[in-house]
Order: structure tokens, then sequence, then C-alpha cells
């Protein structure tokens, strides 16, 4: 589907306040857009990848970033752009800062999705109106009633329940790497990098899916729309008879006289 058709469902059927963001894997640097801001470059500054979804649902920006723009080891892990060495993998790495727990980092190490290891230089991330490439992934932020509606638009066709695995941090892996890897949809618990770098708020969630499930989600989303329960802002159940306090049904004895 075309990006800002799909923009314009979502903020119709979902109404998020954020831009939705249109996230893609550049396997070289020719697949960067023209307008793109490369951190380091433009703005003098490295950043987290979560620090970009945050440009571009709230600046609108178009962000491109490689290994020269990140800062956090674990968006570069996740990205590829860092190998996991043997210590990483084995939770030897943190036995400085937690000594007695070198198998707990050990296993959620290996519970986080990563791109394959050199394959993309660089991601590219944009408002989703502002998208002028197909995406590999969308993600939308939202409350979790919005977060909810698209989750119904995913399920609406098959029945099957969209999933979410979160080990508390890197929801870079959590909102690229694992739709992309499992080509399905998730919803994603935001972590503590993107709460702090990103801004993502503590009323927010996202939602995330592989491009090619957008146009069977956002069908659902329209469908069940129709069906007049499914839908954001959440109809309110409006046709009953309040009971008065006191004080109010002697007013209107009062009055009635």
């Amino acid at each position: 589907m075309d990006t800002k058709a799909v923009d314009q469902i979502l903020s119709e059927y979902v109404r998020v306040d954020t831009y939705p963001v249109a996230i893609k894997l550049c396997r070289d640097e020719s697949e960067i857009p023209e307008r793109a801001r490369r951190p380091l470059k433009d703005m003098g500054e490295r950043i987290t990848v979560c620090q970009s979804y945050g440009m571009a649902r709230r600046y609108g920006w178009v962000i491109a970033v490689g290994k020269e723009d990140q800062i956090c080891p674990y968006g570069m892990l996740m990205m590829g752009h860092l190998p996991r060495k043997q210590q990483f993998n084995d939770g030897s790495v943190f036995e400085e800062l937690d000594p007695h727990n070198r198998e707990m980092w050990s296993t959620s190490a290996h519970q986080v999705p990563y791109l394959e290891y050199g394959k993309f230089p660089y991601l590219v991330v944009a408002p989703l109106h502002r998208a002028d490439f197909e995406p590999d992934v969308l993600c939308v932020y939202g409350n979790s009633a919005m977060v909810m509606r698209m989750v119904q638009g995913a399920v609406w066709k098959n029945g099957m329940p969209v999933r979410s695995a979160s080990v508390g941090t890197r929801d870079c892996a959590e909102i690229i790497a694992q739709a992309y890897i499992t080509g399905e949809p998730w919803y994603v618990l935001p972590c503590n990098g993107d709460r702090i770098f990103g801004m993502a708020q503590d009323h927010e969630m996202a939602f995330t899916t592989p491009w090619s499930h957008v146009e069977r989600i956002l069908d659902g989303v329209i469908a069940s729309h129709k069906g007049g329960l499914q839908r954001f802002p959440t109809p309110s159940y409006l046709r009953f008879q309040p009971q008065m306090p006191p004080s109010y049904n002697a007013l209107r004895e009062f009055l009635d006289e």
C-alpha cells in the first residue's frame, strides 16, 4: 500500500498522537533518501536507535542511522553493526556489574532478536507520511486502546493472537528485528532507553508489523470499526437514566410545583 494512504487510514481510524513510523533496512548507502538527516554528520551527535523513532514521530524528521551515528551498544548489536562476542553471549561481560547473575545475562542475551551482522549497514526511520520508500517495518505508538485496535485489525481475518515478548530492555530489537525476522506483528512494551532517550511516555505502547501485513491489518481495522463496538475512541454506553442525589431531586420537586 502507498505510505500516505496507510497514514490517512491510521489517522482516521486509530487517531494516534504521534506520527506512525516507517522503518527501512538498507543494504547499501545508496538506499538512503537524499533528504535524510545523518545524526553525526548533520547534527554533530551520536544517538540511540530509539531516539530516531522519537525524532521521526515527534519532529517529523527522516533519519538515517549507521554504525558511526550510534552511541548505544545494544542498538548496534541489534542492527548487526557490531558482532556478538562470546563474552556477551555467555554473560561474562556483565560480571563486574552483576557478579552473581551471569546465567541471567546469558539467557537474556539469547532471548532478544538481532539482525545478521553486517547485513544492513544503515537504518532509515521516517514519519509515515514522508516516507518515499517502501518500508520493511511499520511501528505505531499509542495508548493501550490504540494498540488494541491495531491488534484487533491483525486478528480480524485469521483469528490468530498477536504476541508480545519482552525482557524489559532493548525494545529496538523487539520493534525492528523481531518483526523483520519472524515476519509477524507484535505489540511492544517500551524499554527504559526508549523512555529516557526516545521520549516514550508512560501511557504509551507500540505496535510493530512487517510492511507485508499492513494492508490486511488495516482491512481488519476498518471492518471491525464498521461493526460499531471495536472503535477508537472506545464507545461509551450512555443510554441509561442516572440516579440523581437527594438535593437534585428536592430541587426538581420544588421547580415542578
